[in-house]
């Protein structure tokens, strides 16, 4: 069985995405956890076909742009970062191989909450982008 959500070091540390295995006598290991910058939290598990599962998180996007030196009185003095939330998928392999995460980014948000890998070579993800709600089929090329 596998569970995903997020993991926190600390009171202080920001929250990580991470994924844990428990075996039949619900003993516990850590499978996965993000270690890139910005919160991340798992938010939907989907088995495969071969045995394994699609992970996708959310994940915090920071974006500071700037639009020219008379957008603000002091364009170089410390403003608040901009932000949005975009989506880590990745894949957990039968024989518990984790693969590189894929961003995704719309310059929105984009929250997935539902995973459906049941059928071969593809997978249909749901969520919301932008507000809206949204069904994403991926399939290898």
């Amino acid at each position: 069985m596998l569970l995903g959500g997020g993991f926190m070091a600390s009171c202080e540390a920001e929250l990580k995405a991470g994924v844990m295995a428990l075996d039949a006598s619900l003993q516990s290991r850590l499978v996965y956890r993000d270690d890139s910058l910005g919160w991340s939290e798992v938010r939907a598990l989907g088995a495969t076909t071969d045995g394994g599962a699609l992970i996708a998180a959310a994940k915090l996007s920071q974006v500071d742009y700037r639009t020219g030196p008379l957008a603000r009185p002091d364009p170089y003095a410390p403003s608040e970062m901009k932000t949005h939330v975009g989506a880590m998928l990745l894949t957990l392999g039968p024989n518990g191989a984790v693969s590189a995460p894929k961003l995704l980014d719309s310059g929105s948000n984009l929250y997935l909450s539902d995973i459906d890998a049941s059928r071969p070579g593809e997978a249909l993800l749901g969520g919301a982008l932008g507000g809206q709600a949204v069904v994403m089929r991926l399939s290898p090329p």
